[in-house]
């Protein structure tokens, strides 16, 4: 207790020679040897002498829940995980409730790439610590720009929960899985980076070390060398060595205080500002190889209550050919998820694709496969996942993006969304709404010679006598490509039927009349745009209703190409 190490040392040394079943001197002993291992994680005697001590230490005394981790702990750092997950399980048989005993099983499950046992067994195990330490597997500040990080150090607990939901989707390589595994990556280097780094004194976890710091964020580096000192105030110096794109980037971290936390020095502070603003956060790659696509949501109106959200999908046929036998492949999975504005999770779903299901369409001598798939929710704003894969996982294609059926929820008047189609054709696919066959055109594309179809809803007209009067204007402007959040919606920058489109004159401005039945309408467009040349459109559709004098409008993106 006094510091007195070696004498300690000595003395209990002498005890276990006079009875070698004495618990406590086993777990002290142990306790020095490991301790001394973390000062120095490449002294891998100190740590094969702990792990014998804390061997004794469970023979004689099984209860010693320390003893038990540490002795775990010494197993799998030494690089024996059969030894460590045979240990492990035998006791958890015994200290169920010890929740690093959880953490760890998650640990070796990860190492083995079981990644749904990890995350049970992460769930287990952090649902069994105080909820201060929980917290601390939570905190993503580490992983934030340093711009957004003093509104997460000030933000209200139930505001913290939405920007870690925000991040953790926006960081998740498949939302449409209930798996995710950068958060798992994160949930297993904070444990990893506590078992390597942390220390008794002074208390330091170990995700709030520098070095712990480091690996949480890059994992572990390609090379680490250590020196001592070169003066009597200076301890041991570590480097680390990450391999990046175009060279090596070296971390120094130096035991200034003699006490076993290594530190970037204050003279290193560029290291130090490289180390917080890096983004790269990930090791993981997925194994499947990336099929380009298209994918386009767009949302219409049923009743007073629902909506229907219709999902177009778009993918390179050939790229698929080439990175997959489709003669081996029997069915394809079609997964989405839908959540709400604060990222819980509303609604997903699964569909299994035979391959002969699969449409394929020839366009321009370009071969796609085209899937739609409709899904009935309640009025609100939703980030959207989809994914397709084979049976495999040889391949995946992945798109992220919104829809907004939060304004179809009041009476006043609405537009739905633009659904831009293609001619109709056999081969591609297609769904049926108020009796119009619609074929989607994900990719918002159009050659020279093909007019841009239009498809869209009219929601809360006023009727006279049972019937509507009013007019539909269209625009289409410029609008260059910028760039943009892979979540953030491709909306209209019109804000009012007032200057439309600001400064900017239409290409294409045309105003129809329109008259009908009953307080909602469809209406199909076909508008020749020959006249465009090659680039990014934005199409505008605004409708005002005669009767009532209101106006609405709804937007998206289209592309003019050349053949």
């Amino acid at each position: 207790a006094q510091t007195f190490y070696l004498d300690a040392v000595r003395f209990v040394t002498a005890a276990l020679n006079l009875d070698s079943t004495l618990c406590d001197a086993h777990y002290y002993l142990g306790l020095y040897h490991y301790k001394n291992w973390k000062r120095a994680n490449e002294f891998l005697d100190d740590l094969e002498a702990a792990r014998c001590h804390f061997y004794d230490l469970i023979n004689c005394d099984p209860s010693n829940i320390p003893g038990t981790v540490k002795y775990l702990y010494s197993l799998y750092a030494l690089g024996d995980k059969a030894a460590a997950a045979a240990a492990c399980e035998d006791a958890l048989s015994r200290l169920d409730s010890v929740p690093e005993l959880h953490l760890l099983h998650a640990v070796l499950a990860y190492d083995e790439e079981h990644y749904e046992e990890a995350q049970k067994d992460f769930s287990e195990g952090l649902s069994l610590l105080d909820g201060e330490l929980r917290r601390e597997y939570s905190n993503i500040v580490m992983l934030l720009p340093y711009r957004e990080r003093s509104s997460y150090h000030t933000a209200t607990a139930a505001k913290r929960e939405v920007i870690e939901r925000t991040y953790w989707m926006e960081m998740d390589p498949d939302p449409t899985t209930a798996l995710n595994e950068r958060r798992l990556e994160h949930t297993y280097r904070m444990f990893i980076a506590d078992v390597y780094f942390s220390l008794a004194r002074p208390r330091i976890r170990g995700w709030d070390t520098e070095r712990g710091a480091t690996f949480i964020k890059f994992g572990w580096p390609a090379e680490i060398t250590s020196t001592l000192g070169d003066s009597w105030n200076s301890g041991r110096i570590e480097s680390w060595f990450f391999r990046r794109p175009g060279g090596v980037r070296e971390f120094v971290f130096v035991d200034e205080f003699l006490n076993g936390n290594l530190r970037i020095p204050i003279m290193a502070d560029s290291m130090l500002s490289v180390l917080r603003y890096e983004p790269r956060v990930s090791d993981y790659v997925p194994d499947a190889l990336q099929i380009p696509g298209e994918m386009s949501v767009t949302t219409f109106k049923d009743d007073d209550m629902t909506s229907s959200v219709y999902l177009s999908l778009r993918l390179d046929a050939d790229s698929l050919k080439n990175a997959a036998n489709l003669e081996e492949i029997n069915h394809f999975y079609f997964r989405g998820s839908f959540f709400d504005g604060d990222w819980l999770a509303e609604e997903r779903f699964a569909d299994t694709l035979w391959t002969s299901e699969v449409n394929t369409s020839s366009a321009g001598g370009v071969q796609s496969y085209y899937l739609t798939r409709s899904v009935v929710m309640p009025f609100d704003f939703y980030h959207v996942a989809c994914s397709f894969q084979d049976e495999f996982g040889l391949v995946t294609s992945l798109y992220k993006t919104f829809g907004d059926t939060f304004r179809y929820a009041g009476d006043q008047l609405a537009v739905s969304d633009i659904l831009l189609q293609y001619a109709s054709r056999p081969d591609a696919a297609r769904f049926t709404r108020n009796g119009a066959a619609l074929y989607p055109n994900p990719g918002r594309r159009y050659p020279a010679g093909q007019r841009l179809l239009v498809y869209f809803e009219v929601y809360n007209l006023q009727a006279a006598g049972g019937s509507n009067d009013y007019d539909v204007s269209f625009f289409i402007f410029e609008s260059p490509e910028k760039k943009k959040s892979r979540w953030r919606k491709l909306g209209s920058r019109i804000a009012s039927m007032t200057g439309i489109g600001g400064d900017q004159e239409p290409a294409i401005a045309q105003t129809l009349q329109r008259s009908g039945r009953g307080y909602s309408s469809t209406d199909e467009i076909a508008i020749n745009i020959d006249t465009l040349e090659e680039g990014r459109y934005e199409l505008v559709v605004s409708v005002q209703d005669k009767i009532s004098g209101e106006k609405a409008q709804s937007s998206t993106i289209f592309f003019k190409s050349g053949g």
